[in-house]
């Protein structure tokens, strides 16, 4: 039987995923709208 033990830090836990959301966020946006831009008109 495997038993897992998780515990974090909430407030850490946030910021982390706050900074990667900035970081990412900015990048799925810019991708898409070129893939939009330069995307075969039918």
């Amino acid at each position: 039987m495997l038993k897992l033990d998780v515990t974090a830090d909430v407030a850490k836990a946030t910021e982390h995923l706050s900074e990667l959301a900035a970081k990412r966020i900015p990048d799925a946006a810019a991708q898409a709208l070129t893939r939009t831009a330069t995307s075969p008109r039918f």
